[in-house]
């Protein structure tokens, strides 16, 4: 059992560590309040100070998980207050009451009481925000209530068998767990998630002598972060944060349904794996039609004989990129399929001759290559 001697430097070291945290917020907070500041001071201050106020106060809880304490928000006012008579304030001002202490609710000068005088509101520290370090997934669709039951909660980070869940606590002071780092992906969205991560990992592995714990280890987190910014721009229109409404899964969901953007799955993961410094097929036109597929963007009100094209080069596209990542080999006979569709497309879209030799000599370049059927 342990005795009050053992507990001691564990409480000691515990509440180290939290002060540690702490003052990051803080340090953090700081130059933000003071811009905040230096905007409100240093113009004519607005009749609405107080509600510009509350909303700075409830996007530091949001944004940056701390909350202002009401003696804080009180001195604030002050602060502003006796600027605000300075620079010849009205009566009408100095008689609003303080806001978010016990004196009563607040109204700003509109007479609607403000958000932060409601009496359920906490102003503690460290803002409350839900923690879902036990059972994340539980915590997430609690948070998610709309979340439809064929969604994945997905963290964000690889856990690598909790060794970079650790690295990323111990180095970073960031849970993996935390709601922050979760998304509700539709299955078929994770997969693809999974399959980039998966690859990256057995790149990064191979270089780390096959062992994947050796990756976990070492690899420097700022590559780990790197991929899932890119993560994050390819798929933030495809999954959803902890807390979403109806109104953005729906969105969502209604994005899955476009079957000519499913078809784009290969460029989004030859995409975020080649901006992640990556190159895993070894056939440059996956990366190139990944990167030349927005152009189809420009293109106002499409024939049909445009949609068709596109739609016939994606669906090739999509095949021989599974062969490619499944089987390991594309045979001629497919590879001139993708090459047949992608060059009528680029035909029957208007494309200009640089965009078509490009692709061309890529083709034919990678072509050579392959064996037989």
């Amino acid at each position: 059992m342990l005795t009050q001697s053992d507990w001691e430097p564990i409480v000691r070291l515990a509440l180290e560590e939290t002060n540690k945290a702490i003052d990051r917020l803080v340090a953090k907070f700081a130059p933000k309040l003071q811009a905040w500041l230096d905007e409100i001071l240093n113009n004519p201050i607005p009749e609405d100070w107080r509600d510009e106020l509350a909303a700075f106060v409830q996007r530091t809880a949001d944004d940056d998980n701390l909350a202002i304490a009401p003696r804080s928000i009180a001195t604030l006012e002050q602060l502003i207050e006796s600027c605000a008579i300075e620079m010849g304030g009205t009566v009408a001002r100095r008689q609003i009451r303080v806001v978010g202490t016990s004196t009563g609710p607040a109204r700003p000068s509109g007479g609607q009481p403000s958000r932060l005088s409601q009496p359920d509101h906490r102003f503690i520290l460290v803002a409350d925000k839900p923690k879902a370090s036990g059972d994340y997934r539980k915590a997430f669709k609690d948070a998610t209530p709309k979340l439809p039951k064929d969604f994945e909660v997905h963290h964000i980070f690889e856990k690598g068998r909790e060794i970079l869940a650790a690295r990323f606590r111990k180095e970073l002071n960031i849970d993996l767990n935390d709601l922050d780092n979760l998304r509700g992906v539709p299955e078929k969205v994770h997969d693809e998630i999974s399959a980039i991560q998966s690859k990256f990992w057995a790149a990064k592995a191979k270089e780390y002598g096959g062992s994947y714990t050796e990756a976990y280890k070492r690899v420097p987190l700022a590559e780990v972060r790197k991929l899932q910014a890119e993560i994050e721009a390819t798929y933030k229109s495809l999954w959803v944060k902890s807390g979403a409404s109806a109104q953005e899964i729906a969105a969502v969901e209604k994005r899955l349904k476009n079957q000519r953007l499913m078809n784009l799955r290969p460029a989004r993961i030859e995409g975020t794996l080649k901006n992640a410094g990556l190159a895993v097929t070894g056939f440059a036109i996956f990366t190139m039609i990944a990167d030349n597929v927005a152009l189809t963007n420009n293109i106002a009100n499409p024939s049909p004989q445009v949609q068709a094209a596109l739609d016939n080069m994606l669906k090739w596209y999509a095949a021989v990129y599974e062969t490619r990542t499944t089987r390991g080999f594309v045979t001629k006979e497919q590879w001139g399929a993708l090459q047949d569709a992608t060059m009528k497309y680029l035909n029957v879209a208007g494309f200009d001759n640089r965009i078509k030799a490009l692709f061309l000599h890529e083709f034919e370049l990678e072509g050579a290559k392959l064996s037989g059927s």
